[in-house]
């Protein structure tokens, strides 16, 4: 089946900023400020001494003695604070269930009817067990995650009622035992599953509780650095008394919930991504050379039908493959090959 030029969907996760606060007896909700520090640094970095091509640029040794001068905001957490929270909101919907826009309707039927077969083969309840670990073991925290001890609660936004807890989630590994904490992923993964492949929107809340070290350092979102601006500027948003908290960006927590592409044969689960690429090492891992990116994938939907109406999902690679094309669908992209230029 050919893939139409016009398709996309809506994500069905959507974080809000995670935002950093502490605690005091006269507020449940302190901001933590952003301060801008000057450095005297030193030169560094090839391009200082080197061109592109590797050939001396005409610099002295007086040259690369010179200080580097320049700002940089950072931020801790204030003096006497033990502890202090990471908050954000998660609405689950299901809008895997059928194409936001598409402009060849029987790719409509078929995608929908996929989506029906892989509910039934309880498919969504996968990709949130996958989904719960990463709110459950703090991994959308980052760096931030490194710290004395860490606690997560999940709350059901309208009922306020606490659905999941972990504590201590160092401990807990994407692939290890959870032991005690069995039942909690569990709970937390079964709200998330009906969500998917329901009508009915869920609402959470995820809150984090950090012991920190004295004045530990937090480490919120970075922004693109601005033009004579400061060299490393952190996010921000603005709270009801018009002051301004750190945070980390939607999209940074949402890209730590999606860390669940282990179907991809390597050794670690990926951010969910139509090349599965690995921005560390940069390379991808999911190539129209090797068929496993989402293009090579989308054209064989039929097939995987096939595959549900008479299969379970289990380990092998049909099964990887439909995995990961559902959840590219949860994810939400623009999919559509493009319309070919027209000749002059």
């Amino acid at each position: 089946m050919k893939i139409p030029t016009h398709l996309s969907y809506m994500r069905s996760l959507s974080p809000s900023p995670a935002l950093f606060f502490y605690k005091t007896d006269e507020s449940d909700f302190n901001p933590i400020e952003v301060f801008s520090e000057g450095i005297n640094g030193r030169m560094s970095g090839s391009a200082v001494a080197y061109n592109k091509d590797g050939k001396l640029k005409n610099v002295t040794a007086n040259d690369l003695g010179h200080a580097n001068l320049h700002a940089s905001e950072y931020c801790y957490v204030p003096p006497k604070i033990k502890e202090f929270y990471c908050k954000f909101s998660l609405t689950i919907a299901p809008n895997s269930l059928s194409p936001y826009i598409c402009n060849d309707q029987d790719l409509v039927m078929y995608l929908e009817k996929l989506a029906q077969c892989y509910a039934e083969k309880g498919g969504y309840q996968e990709l949130a067990t996958r989904y719960a670990k990463n709110i459950l073991n703090g991994l959308w925290l980052w760096r931030n995650k490194k710290s004395p001890k860490v606690d997560i609660s999940v709350y059901d936004f309208l009922s306020e009622q606490e659905v999941a807890n972990t504590a201590g989630v160092q401990s807990l590994s994407w692939d290890g035992n959870w032991g005690k904490y069995h039942d909690e992923l569990q709970k937390l993964s079964k709200i998330i599953a009906q969500a998917l492949h329901n009508n009915e929107a869920c609402e959470l809340e995820v809150v984090a509780t950090i012991r920190n070290r004295f004045m530990q350092e937090i480490y919120p979102s970075q922004l693109l650095p601005e033009e004579n601006k400061v060299h490393k500027q952190l996010a921000t948003t603005r709270v009801e008394d018009g002051s301004e908290t750190t945070c980390l960006g939607r999209f940074k927590v949402g890209a730590a919930i999606q860390i669940i592409d282990d179907w991809h044969g390597g050794d670690k689960p990926l951010r969910v991504s139509s090349y599965g690429s690995v921005p560390e090492r940069l390379v991808a891992l999911r190539t129209p050379s090797n068929k496993k990116d989402v293009y090579s994938l989308l054209p064989k939907i039929i097939d995987y039908i096939n595959f549900l109406e008479s299969n379970n999902l289990g380990e092998n690679e049909t099964s990887n493959e439909i995995n990961y094309l559902m959840a590219m669908l949860v994810k939400g992209d623009v999919l559509g090959m493009g319309s070919e230029k027209k000749s002059k």
